[in-house]
């Protein structure tokens, strides 16, 4: 497994940061990093479902992973165990759910924002090409 936990172990150290009382302005920003922060662990969990172990092998993995970056890194552990809070819950999440399920939720934005552009496009389409066949 070549996942990069340190990208979402220093995107959570930055999220612990924000404490206590916050302006509207810190409350964005801490909105926005906490949207970055779900977007690699949905990337992440995504790449070890595809690899196909159960989810119970993969929570264990990433403990284990988790661990080790604990004995070695500079990461506080309250960020490694809340890291490892949101990727077991996540994984558990995703890893009871079939793989069709797990891909019609991943593709369905996206598949719905081509079409709906592609249904708006069609009258400039066919008013800039007149002589083709709609």
């Amino acid at each position: 497994m070549g996942i990069d936990f340190e990208s979402l172990l220093d995107l959570a150290r930055e999220l612990e940061s924000y404490s206590g009382y916050m302006s509207s302005a810190d409350k964005r920003a801490r909105d926005r990093l906490r949207q970055k922060f779900d977007q690699r662990r949905r990337e992440i969990v995504y790449s070890l479902l595809r690899e196909g172990p159960s989810a119970d092998y993969l929570a264990l993995s990433v403990g284990t992973r988790l661990n080790a970056i604990k004995a070695h890194a500079h990461y506080d552990e309250a960020t490694i165990d809340f890291v490892r809070r949101e990727l077991e819950r996540h994984i558990a999440k995703q890893g009871a759910a079939h793989p069709v399920l797990r891909f019609g939720v991943r593709w369905a934005a996206p598949a719905a924002a081509v079409a709906w552009g592609l249904i708006h496009l069609y009258p400039l389409l066919r008013n800039l090409f007149p002589g083709v066949w709609w």
